[in-house]
């Protein structure tokens, strides 16, 4: 029963220190940020003019917008390959 007990308080916890992870891009940010200070520049003053956009828009555009999508099966042989009325669902 012990063992049971100090199983599940094991996954638990090893569960939950997956989950605290930092995002990638944070992290890479502050490596570019350490190493090559005109592209951490570069890529502060792009954010700095997409946050200008962004609260200079008003409102959303109105109709409908399209986002281009690609999608790219990959499968090994025929049998393994979706229909594009598979895709298009």
């Amino acid at each position: 029963m012990k063992n049971i007990i100090f199983t599940a308080l094991a996954i638990m916890l090893s569960v939950n220190a997956f989950a605290q992870r930092q995002c990638g891009s944070q992290l890479n940010l502050e490596e570019i940020q350490k190493t090559d200070q005109k592209r951490y520049q570069r890529i502060m003053d792009m954010e700095s003019q997409l946050q200008i956009r962004l609260r200079s828009s008003r409102s959303l555009p109105a109709g409908i917008i399209t986002i281009p999508v690609v999608i790219h099966v990959v499968y090994a042989n025929n049998t393994e390959n979706i229909s594009d009325a598979q895709i298009k669902t």
